[in-house]
């Protein structure tokens, strides 16, 4: 059964350290629903299933408000030579552009160039580190300057999509309100990823349209799990991630792991409407010493890769 599709608008106070991508995003919501619902109630509907391939939820990359990720099939379209690289370049598109190809025609140049929305600009910051016993920023004494690389906005809005079971509405929906108060992301102490919430999680059945023998594309990054449709384009990115040190393990550093990014296109799709899989990184992404020492603690850490995914129209390829 297809889970329902959802969407959030919020707007960021001001820059962001961690990028809004699906598998954070998710890994964040868990994190807070767990002071909604509690750590059984959290393991027993949601980690426990997401393990065995039944997602509770599924959330996007944040993209630009009324925006979606630029189909990879887009690069598959015959275009003059001077424009392959601009439209390689394309990261998000309006909604106009999917219901033109949900409706057998191809966006022009123009549609996709003049009208490409812009998410946020990378600038470099400088801050400072006040050593606590000296209150000094003197590098001998604990202290220093150091840069920061940060995502300043350039889209007011931004829009978050949602695939949920009926019984995780309500959990997303407080779990949503309160990442808004404590941030999202690095940087959270000096207000990075900031955020407010525009229009509440609300019922968009604009990413409910399908068509059984249509091109689907993932709203976020995923790893592909073995029920999923394999005939597609895709463009692949390797992630390095760390244990949170609340855990105590051995080794804070995970093994790294390849992700599919948002825009990734397939024939086909899974019942759920959804793409990828929620990774045990106790047992693929911790190494040998770390791995026993979750064993003994009777620990298990679990990594939200999928993404919720949205009919295009016919495969182009």
């Amino acid at each position: 059964m297809t889970l329902k599709a959802f969407r959030i608008t919020i707007r960021p106070h001001g820059p962001w350290r961690t990028p809004w991508r699906a598998d954070v995003l998710a890994g964040s919501l868990v994190s807070a629903v767990i002071r909604v619902a509690g750590a059984d109630e959290v393991v027993q509907n949601i980690i426990r299933p997401a393990f065995e391939g039944r997602h509770a939820f599924a959330v996007s990359d944040a993209t630009p408000k009324g925006c979606v990720p630029a189909p990879m099939s887009l690069q598959n379209l015959e275009w003059p030579f001077e424009y392959l690289k601009p439209i390689k370049r394309i990261r998000f598109v309006q909604r106009k552009v999917i219901d033109d190809l949900r409706n057998g025609r191809y966006p022009t140049i123009e549609t996709l160039l003049k009208s490409q929305p812009v998410m946020s600009r990378r600038h470099v910051l400088v801050r400072n580190s006040i050593n606590r016993e000296f209150h000094t920023t003197g590098y001998e004494d604990g202290g220093g300057l150091y840069n920061e690389e940060v995502e300043w906005p350039e889209a007011p809005h931004l829009d978050i999509a949602v695939r949920c079971e009926d019984q995780a509405f309500d959990w997303l929906k407080s779990a949503f309100e309160l990442l808004a108060h404590a941030g999202f992301g690095g940087g959270r102490s000096v207000g990075r990823g900031a955020f407010d919430i525009v229009e509440p999680l609300a019922r968009d059945e604009w990413y409910d349209k399908r068509h059984p023998d249509g091109a689907w594309m993932a709203l976020g990054c995923f790893q592909p799990a073995s029920r999923d449709p394999t005939d597609g384009l895709w463009r692949a990115f390797r992630k390095d991630g760390w244990f949170s040190q609340e855990l105590g393990a051995p080794q804070a550093e995970k093994e790294p792991m390849m992700l599919l990014e948002a825009g990734a296109c397939f024939k086909g799709m899974n019942d759920d409407g959804c793409l990828g899989r929620a990774i045990d990184c106790t047992r693929e992404l911790a190494d040998m010493a770390s791995r026993k020492w979750f064993q003994e603690q009777g620990l298990a850490v679990a990594h939200f890769a999928l993404a919720p995914a949205i009919w295009i129209g016919k495969p182009s390829w």
